[in-house]
């Protein structure tokens, strides 16, 4: 199957087309909406260094200095953030072609293998992406993994969502988080900053959140690019997030300990910065190499699973007088 040959979901009023190369999204719509961005033309896709839409493995995120340590043996990562491995590597789960494996008129399943060694991570890796469309508008997707040595795992799907806005700084944010990660050159340093007043919520949206966090020097001008842990993130999903635009809202629901939100300034190329904004639910950032954060380590026989759910609606809004 070509790996830009899409299989199409639908139900009810949402609409989906989902694609091996990376086994991302294509497409995603509500009530005909576009919720994501997305290229016009195949070789748009196949060029993306942003990983638009797509999963994001074998490690979601940062591993300072590509590199980590594990009972005693040093493992040299592919860099592809400067001196730092980014989700990944080079070659990494986002740019990769996944097999479709199963596939019905609401849901697809892709499977990839990443052999021993592969950007310099250790253990023969196996991971599986199911999509699958619920009733009421749910997105239900379904991370799954598993590997014959010790070795560290932690997906994620990166869509750039745009609930139909030009610009991810007209979009509201509510966010089940009490505190942020402390970074420094983009790597966190393993303390927790509390939100206080600076809490996200949608008394302002994402561009006056920025401004008030680039006052209170915890961002700058590219904006958001930080992890929060999920307040009461344990076993089963909870509700980490709601998204609003004018005429839709977004719930996200996810297993995962933290989002990491991203709201795209550093985007280029086909779109502009901050045309949407990622909700990366996944572990903590460079938690290989940080003894205070949950180790991201799979050990043979272990099975990793993470869920994701995103639900839309369409906004009622009160009648004036």
């Amino acid at each position: 199957m070509s790996a830009l040959k899409g299989v199409q979901l639908s139900r009810d009023q949402l609409a989906l087309i989902c694609v091996p190369h990376g086994a991302r999204l294509r497409s995603m719509t509500f009530n005909g909406q576009p919720m994501v961005l997305s290229y016009s033309q195949d070789a748009q896709w196949l060029a993306d260094i942003y990983a638009v839409n797509a999963i994001c493995g074998r490690v979601a995120n940062r591993i300072a200095n590509a590199s980590f340590e594990w009972r005693g043996q040093h493992y040299r990562l592919s860099k592809n953030l400067g001196d730092h491995c980014l989700h990944g590597g080079e070659r990494n789960f986002s740019n990769q072609a996944w097999h479709l494996v199963d596939w019905s008129a609401t849901h697809c399943q892709f499977h990839i293998v990443s052999e021993d060694g592969d950007q310099g991570f250790p253990g023969r890796v196996e991971a599986w992406t199911d999509y699958r469309l619920e009733p009421d508008n749910r997105l239900h997707i379904h991370l799954k993994a598993k590997t014959n040595k010790p070795t560290p795992v932690d997906l994620t799907h990166h869509a750039y969502l745009t609930l139909g806005a030009g610009d991810c700084r007209e979009l509201r944010l509510d966010l089940n988080a009490d505190s942020v990660l402390e970074k420094r050159s983009d790597i966190p340093t393993g303390q927790h900053i509390r939100l206080d007043k600076l809490k996200l919520d949608r008394a302002h949206n994402l561009g006056q959140q920025i401004e008030r966090w680039r006052q209170a020097d915890w961002s700058d001008r590219h904006g958001f690019d930080h992890f929060f842990p999920i307040c009461g993130a344990e076993g089963e999903p909870i509700k980490a997030a709601t998204l609003l635009s004018e005429t839709v809202e977004m719930t996200l629901h996810t297993d995962q300990p933290g989002i990491f939100l991203y709201t795209a300034g550093h985007l280029g190329g086909h779109f502009a910065p901050f045309s949407g904004v990622c909700l990366e639910a996944q572990g903590y950032p460079n938690a290989v190499n940080e003894p205070r954060f949950p180790s991201p380590v799979l050990m043979p026989g272990e099975i990793y699973q993470r869920e994701i759910i995103l639900q839309f609606s369409e906004r009622v809004h009160a009648p004036t007088a």
